[in-house]
Parts: structure tokens; C-alpha cells; sequence
């Protein structure tokens, strides 16, 4: 299963949305997730991925962007490992 995925079935899930609201290109704005939100996903998200995401953080609008965040962070840590 793929990162995209998962966040998509925990966003699903977790926030009551339907599949047309998690599509890849959908604004997080426009689906209700605010800046409070957004912070409590991101520890879902690390809780369930099993990652650490740095402070850092790139502009995420969509749940793509979240996809392709993780998915670097993902990809980083596999490099240090290898």
C-alpha cells in the first residue's frame, strides 16, 4: 500500500471524509483542515507510518503534499541506513 494510501484511509477514517474528499490534489483548506488540525495529523501520521518528521516544513495545501513530504522523509532515512 502505498504512502498516498494510507493517509488517505487514516484521513478517511479519523476525520469522517469520504474517498472524493481524499483525492490527491484536494486543498487541505477546503476539507476543514486547519493549522491545529494539521499538527494532530501530523502525529497520527508519524505514529502510523512509523516516521519522524522534522520540524522543517515544506507549504502543504493538498494531501499529496503530505504524501510526497513523507515519502522524502521516508526516502532520507533510508539513505542514512544504507
Amino acid at each position: 500500500m502505498s504512502t498516498l494510501t494510507k493517509i488517505q484511509k487514516m484521513m478517511q477514517e479519523r476525520l469522517s471524509l469520504t474517498e472524493v474528499q481524499v483525492l490527491p490534489g484536494q486543498s487541505l483548506e477546503a476539507i476543514g483542515i486547519d493549522s491545529l488540525s494539521m499538527v494532530e495529523l501530523m502525529f497520527d501520521l508519524e505514529d502510523a507510518l512509523g516516521v519522524r518528521l522534522t520540524d522543517e516544513r515544506t507549504a502543504i495545501n493538498t494531501i499529496q503534499d503530505i504524501a510526497d513530504m513523507i515519502d522524502n522523509v521516508i526516502a532520507a532515512n533510508a539513505a542514512v541506513f544504507s
